[in-house]
């Protein structure tokens, strides 16, 4: 079976995306990304190396699979899953001393934490930190956390100018062979240094968001 291609967006797409939040632009950097390219590849194989397609969702946070051919505003529009909370159940319980057990699935690169709504929350947000780094490394030590999230760095906070900039930096570098240089030229950015240097800053951008960072608008886009 063949993999569908990504088709280059064209500018109807960028027009789009100019009135657009975070949902479409986590999408658009989501397709672009080669885990969700090979992880789309294996949900979408005939024989017995298939990963269902739910187990894949999951890891993307995304409710369902969708085709890669597709823009945001094609077909179904990609469903985000909010980060996982259980609490405890007042009205179930019988009593303040009892115990309530809650199923919960974890994706690889995925922690689950308790906090106590009867100690201070700033207190739990510093030891949380601490054991998430603790894990970080685990996970980073265990060969399996091979991405960007090794990286532990404030999340950026683009606008959505930005964000399509960078989108189309990656779709010139990717499609067209275009040069830092060239894609600073082409969208018309005003550098205050090198034009060489405002591409090449443009395309960190773009691939920060394509090699995972999609995943915090994805989490924003939740509901």
């Amino acid at each position: 079976m063949a993999l569908p291609k990504l088709i280059a967006p064209n500018t109807e797409l960028y027009e789009q995306l100019k009135s657009s939040g975070d949902a479409a632009f986590a999408w658009e950097f989501m397709r672009r990304s080669s885990e969700y390219k090979q992880g789309y590849w294996l949900s979408i194989l005939t024989d017995g190396d298939r990963i269902p397609e739910r187990d894949v969702a999951a890891w993307f946070g995304i409710s369902k699979i969708k085709p890669i051919n597709e823009s945001y505003f094609e077909g179904d529009k990609p469903k985000y899953v909010a980060l996982r909370s259980r609490s405890f159940d007042f009205k179930a319980a019988e009593d303040r001393w009892a115990r309530q057990k809650h199923k919960l699935f974890l994706s690889e690169g995925q922690v689950s934490l308790t906090f106590d709504l009867r100690v201070p929350l700033n207190d739990q947000l510093e030891i949380a930190g601490k054991r998430l780094n603790a894990h970080l490394g685990e996970w980073t030590e265990s060969g399996w956390g091979n991405g960007p999230p090794q990286r532990v760095r404030r999340a950026r906070t683009d606008s959505s100018i930005d964000l399509l900039r960078y989108v189309q930096a990656w779709d010139l570098k990717r499609f067209k062979r275009r040069s830092a240089e060239e894609i600073a030229r082409e969208l018309r950015v005003q550098a205050r240094g090198s034009v060489k240097s405002a591409g090449e800053k443009l395309l960190d951008g773009a691939s920060y968001y394509v090699n995972g960072g999609y995943r915090i608008l994805a989490m924003r886009a939740a509901k």
